[in-house]
């Protein structure tokens, strides 16, 4: 079974001592991540180191709605550069992410991802 397939994720953030949670679709496939939630699309690559089996997500945020959005951090929604690894369930139906904003490693977002669809 492979990775690529629509998962559900549940966010989880934590910056400093403030946490919050939030939670949207990803589709992973051909290299690439791609999905979004009620305030943000997501896009980016993910990549499998030959060696160790390590995989690993780059994703940019955007914002496409303020209506009602805070972001994860506190304060108002703004585009994201997140980078971190992720492992893979035994099964293949989970991923559990530990992601990083760009620039600033105490801003966490822990991620669990949950297949729900196959890519037709």
């Amino acid at each position: 079974m492979s990775i690529e397939a629509v998962w559900a994720v549940q966010f989880s953030g934590v910056n400093f001592a403030r946490a919050a949670s939030s939670g949207g679709v990803i589709i992973v496939h051909g290299g690439r991540v791609f999905g979004g939630d009620t305030w943000q699309w997501y896009t980016g690559t993910y990549d499998r180191d030959q060696k160790t089996g390590q995989l690993t997500f780059r994703i940019k945020t955007g914002v496409h709605n303020t209506i009602g959005g805070e972001s994860m951090f506190g304060g108002p929604l703004e585009p994201l550069k997140l980078v971190g690894n992720v492992e893979i369930s035994a099964d293949m139906r989970n991923m559990y992410a530990k992601l990083t904003v760009e620039g600033d490693p105490h801003m966490r977002i822990d991620a669990i991802l949950s297949r729900v669809a196959e890519i037709p």
